[in-house]
């Protein structure tokens, strides 16, 4: 493991109590990057910084990046794999899903038309254009007519007795998430993450074992400084 760039952020405290800076050690393997942060949210976040920074600076081409479930985030992962951009094969561990025995989302087939207009067709080829926008989604209803005797009601409502029609929610991340979701079940995902918890057993050394979670002295030089003498010793040391 070697250790690349060290970031420092301000402990969220008030600032007469603040008697120093957070270190977050960024590391890689091989073109692969692990990356661990202070927080999850902060994880997502500066993944995509991090590694801009580490091509700029360093000159390396990224082909990966190994994040932990803070990485299952839509946006991120947009901008991780965007074929125009950081272009990266990205591994990250998706959250467990509850088991459904009705049809999920992916079973309805969603049409942009333009970009005020798509229309969703559901299995049984019934379609509706009929949503309200959300954040990052949208949600699809179709009328009482079109599923009161529909043949498929049993697998596709939860309550097969209700008079209301069908409501799907479509994200607009649903092409990112599924491709975390498929890699997950093949065998170069376990390769990685195996590696990935090698990284995190470094990083949670210098955090725990060497007084890397805080720094020593005020000041990101300093910081720098602290963090990447600690980081050489452990490396050294094994």
């Amino acid at each position: 493991m070697s250790i690349l760039n060290v970031f420092a952020l301000p402990l969220r405290k008030p600032a007469a109590t603040v008697a120093g800076l957070r270190s977050i050690p960024f590391a890689c393997s091989k073109s692969t990057f692990s990356v661990s942060t202070s927080s999850p949210l902060a994880e997502a976040a500066d993944a995509v910084t991090l590694i801009e920074k580490e091509e700029k600076v360093q000159g390396n081409d990224v082909e990966g990046l190994s994040i932990d479930g803070a990485g299952f985030n839509g946006p991120v992962l947009r901008e991780l794999t965007d074929p125009n951009g950081l272009n990266l094969d990205v591994t990250v561990p998706p959250p467990e899903m509850q088991s459904r025995v009705t049809f999920g989302p992916e079973r309805f087939t969603l049409t942009v038309i333009n970009k005020n207009v798509s229309e969703l067709r559901c299995p049984n080829g019934q379609t509706t254009c009929k949503r309200n926008k959300h954040k990052h989604s949208d949600r699809y209803e179709f009328a009482a007519s079109q599923c009161s005797k529909c043949p498929l009601r049993k697998e596709c409502l939860e309550n097969p007795e209700t008079k209301r029609g069908r409501t799907v929610i479509k994200n607009d991340y649903e092409v990112e998430y599924e491709r975390v979701k498929q890699k997950a079940t093949t065998p170069e995902y376990a390769v990685v993450r195996r590696e990935h918890g090698k990284v995190e057993r470094k990083l949670g050394e210098l955090a725990r074992h060497h007084g890397n979670r805080l720094a020593r002295y005020r000041g990101i030089v300093k910081t720098l400084v602290q963090s990447l003498l600690t980081a050489l010793v452990v490396n050294v040391s094994g």
